[in-house]
């Protein structure tokens, strides 16, 4: 089954996947409405989205982020989808990987899910993966998530 959704959002009241992208029909109902209101599920989904879209169309994750949305990318704030998007399509290197290596998920009070990875990052096929950090605060707004704010920071040492 393919699902399809709003430019800018994730429309919780289905399974939770960004865009057009393949993914297989749950069983019931109930395990689609689950999957609606997980934290795990959705932040889940929404990484594997949002790091494919960094390692391969940055332009693209606009359409994750409102105006006012806002980034903090290494102590430096950006805020608007344009701003955060310029900042991300600027990066000192083009194509890169990124492996997860932790990956944790919490409701917040406001309603919303706090997403936090760790991981690394590898700009060039030859040079040694940088480890990162990174923080998503992802609201509900019409029945959808935005991300309201995102966090980054290499880690040295």
């Amino acid at each position: 089954m393919k699902y399809s959704f709003c430019a800018s959002v994730l429309d919780s009241t289905h399974i939770p996947y960004w865009h057009d992208l393949a993914r297989p029909s749950f069983q019931s109902e109930s395990s689609r409405d689950k999957m609606a209101t997980d934290p795990e599920a959705v932040g889940k989904a929404f990484i594997s989205y949002y790091y494919q879209l960094f390692e391969q169309n940055r332009p693209a994750l606009a359409t994750l982020y409102q105006e006012q949305s806002m980034l903090t990318f290494e102590g430096n704030k950006f805020q608007g989808a344009q701003a955060i998007v310029g900042k991300l399509t600027t990066l000192q290197f083009g194509l890169c990987k990124i492996t997860l290596a932790t990956q944790d998920f919490q409701p917040s009070i406001s309603g919303g899910i706090l997403v936090f990875t760790t991981g690394n990052i590898q700009t060039e096929p030859e040079s040694p993966p940088l480890k990162f950090s990174q923080v998503f605060h992802l609201m509900p707004v019409n029945n959808s998530f935005i991300v309201t704010n995102d966090m980054f920071r290499l880690n040295y040492g």
